[in-house]
């Protein structure tokens, strides 16, 4: 008998199981992706995509979820519910879409925000099928040059430069080259990363699985035996880089994508990773950044959707239940509620009050010409940051809830970042640019330069810059020769503190004042001499200038002080409890989070944060269908292959 319950409990939990991860309908499939058509050059046709202002009316009918934020993340989980039936509405408050994928132009210059090169976009690999499939294949990217970063150390006569190159071998043998003596340290380092780039879905699965059975694996130590990413994922990169040489060179190579923490405080797998994402090549999108948003938002909008921007959402409408809802559907449902209660009273009938919650509807409120705007949907996904999210969006008795302070202490607020963007009369060969990347940095030790520069005060800071990034947008794309002739661009960034401008937050955008203006010239007059030093024939062909600082990256951006990697990167955030506990739910019903505080930052990070927010919503793991897929498309590449022998004899 007993043996027979057993058998029973364990055919319905095989077969739930089966149901979960291969049961549901896959919002992916090789016919949704189509053959790439022309790039689209009219402004005006693409301003009706990327620049579609809110207006209520513009709102699609019977939404099954809203997305507060166009950035990367949250437009990913959107194509992916769209790519199911979902009608979903993304709501934008700068006045285009695209978060940090978005471009500006000014005085005929093209420039990025905050994508400069993207990697792992080789054939049949993960992050290309992603990328194919929110985008049904119109979305083409531009390979750069096998050297795809330069790395300048010191100043001067001790000054020292490396090269790094992409390839599945050449990017450790290059590397060997340049550090002979080290050989042993570089083969080591890339044994580690192989492993973290191997084993990184199992970090991602602890999002994914029950909470109670992802701590349990930990705790227990279960985890531990199945893979040391869980151990790495939370030892910090100075350690691991000492542990492999004490060459502090080779330290700035294993450590040098500065993102606001220093090597000491963040997870060597994160920077590990960091390398990785490059190591089968650096690639650009053709068309510019904003091609990402442009190609995703029409996926959207082809099953029933809609991206709209100006559209700054106020609130998140939550209910006495701590469920996200909309006041004024509720108000209409409790009237009902009272008037089928009358007739059920009158009929000796009884209305079970914890059933009422079903029909609540949530909502968000928008600020539309000084009124509230409300609009519902039973689904909201938040792409505006934890602290957004939490401390801003939520009504404040909802803000101060154990559960939800909780939340939130788990991050801290990220560095701010300062961009400096450059345009001149000039083209890429007279200037003596490429697509090459270069990153540079005054000394060798990273933890030093950093903890000194953010300990400094606001007057000392800009005069000390100790590490910069530089590129040359116009250059990586061959497009910009047609769509802009004769003229090239350069972004520089900085990592910087919030409070060194925080005087100037509550003055209007782009009417902050001389002292402002000459404050943020400082950094940058400081950081085009550095770039000078490298690219001589820069000075002269200077005609446009423009800065931005975090102050500028909160008011087009929303991002919380500036920080353009949202919630700080710390080793903290990455341990593997407080990894397994931050997840895409919240503590509010119906309330999800996506982008960069789901998994980790930049372009990447936020797009798989996108990826499992819509494995949250859905209740269905999206990348069992993204391996699946890329099984079928190996088996179409090898019968092709077999049908091209076939001919040929």
């Amino acid at each position: 008998m007993w043996l027979l319950v057993l058998l029973m409990w364990f055919l319905v939990w095989a077969g739930g199981t089966y149901w979960y991860l291969f049961g549901k309908p896959s919002p992916f499939s090789l016919e949704s992706v189509r053959p790439p058509g022309p790039l689209e050059l009219d402004r005006e046709k693409r301003s009706k995509i990327l620049k579609q202002g809110f207006r209520k009316e513009k709102v699609p009918e019977n939404l099954d979820a809203i997305v507060i934020g166009s950035g990367i993340g949250g437009m990913t989980a959107a194509a992916t519910l769209a790519k199911l039936g979902k009608r979903v509405l993304v709501l934008e408050q700068h006045d285009q879409a695209g978060g940090c994928c978005h471009t500006f132009t000014e005085k005929g210059f093209e420039f990025d925000v905050g994508l400069h090169y993207i990697g792992q976009l080789h054939e049949n690999s993960l992050f290309k099928i992603i990328m194919d499939q929110i985008t049904e294949g119109q979305l083409q990217f531009v390979e750069l040059d096998k050297h795809f970063d330069t790395l300048v150390i010191g100043s001067g006569e001790k000054i020292r430069k490396y090269t790094i190159y992409s390839g599945k071998t050449e990017m450790e043998e290059h590397l060997k080259a340049q550090f002979p003596d080290d050989t042993k340290a570089v083969e080591e380092f890339f044994k580690i990363m192989k492993i973290s780039a191997s084993k990184t879905h199992l970090l991602a699965a602890l999002k994914l699985i029950p909470q109670w059975m992802a701590l349990f694996l930990l705790k227990s130590g279960i985890a531990d035996l199945c893979s040391s990413i869980f151990h790495l994922v939370g030892t910090n990169a100075t350690a691991v880089a000492n542990s492999l040489t004490s060459n502090k060179d080779l330290h700035i190579i294993f450590n040098y994508f500065f993102y606001g923490v220093p090597p000491k405080q963040s997870s060597s797998v994160i920077n590990l990773l960091m390398l990785h994402h490059y190591k089968r090549g650096a690639y650009y999108p053709k068309g510019g950044a904003s091609e990402i948003p442009f190609h995703i938002a029409k996926v959207i909008q082809k099953y029933g959707g809609r991206v709209l921007v100006r559209a700054p959402v106020n609130h998140i409408l939550v209910n006495s239940k701590g469920a996200a809802y909309d006041t004024t559907a509720s108000a209409r449902i409790s009237a009902c509620l009272v008037d089928i209660s009358s007739w059920m009273t009158a009929h000796q009938l009884k209305l079970n009050p914890s059933k009422t919650e079903l029909l609540i509807i949530p909502g968000v409120t928008v600020k539309k010409d000084q009124e509230d705007v409300e609009v519902q949907a039973p689904v909201i996904i938040s792409n505006c940051g934890v602290f957004n999210t939490f401390q801003k969006l939520l009504p404040a008795h909802i803000q101060t809830k154990p559960e939800i302070q909780k939340r939130v202490n788990m991050m801290r607020p990220g560095r701010g970042c300062l961009l400096v963007f450059s345009g001149f009369d000039a083209t890429q060969e007279g200037l003596g640019i490429n697509s090459t990347n270069t990153w540079l940095f005054k000394s060798n030790d990273m933890d030093a330069m950093m903890d000194e520069f953010f300990s400094m005060g606001k007057d000392e800071a800009p005069d000390n810059i100790p590490m910069m990034y530089l590129t040359f947008p116009s250059a990586k794309d061959p497009t910009s020769k047609i769509r802009h002739p004769g003229k090239s661009c350069m972004t520089m960034l900085l990592m910087v503190k919030y409070e060194w401008f925080e005087e100037w937050k509550d003055a209007p955008v782009r009417k902050r004042g001389d002292d402002y203006l000459a404050y943020k010239m400082r950094f940058a007059n400081n950081a085009f001499d550095w770039a000078c030093s490298q690219f001589p024939k820069l000075r002269d062909k200077l005609v446009f200038q423009e800065v931005s600082t975090p102050l500028s990256n909160a008011h087009y951006l929303g991002s919380y002080l500036g920080a353009m990697y949202s919630a700080e990167q710390n080793l903290e955030r990455f341990q593997v409890e407080a990894m397994a506990r931050n997840r895409c739910d919240t503590p509010v019903k119906n309330l999800f989070i996506s982008g960069q505080d789901v998994f980790s930052s930049g372009i990447a990070g936020a797009l798989h944060g996108g990826l499992l927010c819509a494995s949250t919503v859905l209740k269905h793991i999206v990348y069992i269908d993204l391996l699946m897929l890329k099984k079928k498309l190996k088996r179409k590449k090898a019968s092709g292959a077999d049908e091209q022998v076939k001919k040929r004899l």
